[in-house]
């Protein structure tokens, strides 16, 4: 059993150095799952961000997003799919909200 405090403080060892990427192919995450699984959006000003940067804000399309992942040291250490996706960035200024629901359970 690992009490509430502990999980918070391995989650924030877990998400230290960590980088928010989002991937456009229609992936459904799995345990077998590496970096090149992740097809990430092309053009439209994406880039990556920090774990603690959650909001990404387009100046031209991408397409469509399905899910975000995130990376520490080249290796996928989370990726989850948006439940309510794909996300449609086609307009300047569209916006996508990272909530990242990685959690560590007791």
């Amino acid at each position: 059993m690992i009490p509430t405090a502990g999980q918070l403080a391995l989650q924030r060892v877990i998400l230290e150095n960590a980088t928010l990427h989002l991937f456009a192919n229609d992936l459904r995450p799995g345990p077998a799952d590496t970096i090149v699984d992740y097809d990430e959006p092309t053009g439209g000003g994406y880039e990556p961000h920090a774990v603690d940067d959650p909001l990404f804000v387009f100046p031209g399309p991408v397409g469509a997003v399905y899910g975000y992942f995130l990376v520490r040291d080249g290796i996928v250490i989370y990726a989850d799919r948006f439940a309510d996706g794909p996300y449609e960035v086609n307009n300047p200024g569209d916006q996508i909200a990272v909530n990242v629901g990685l959690r560590v359970d007791g």
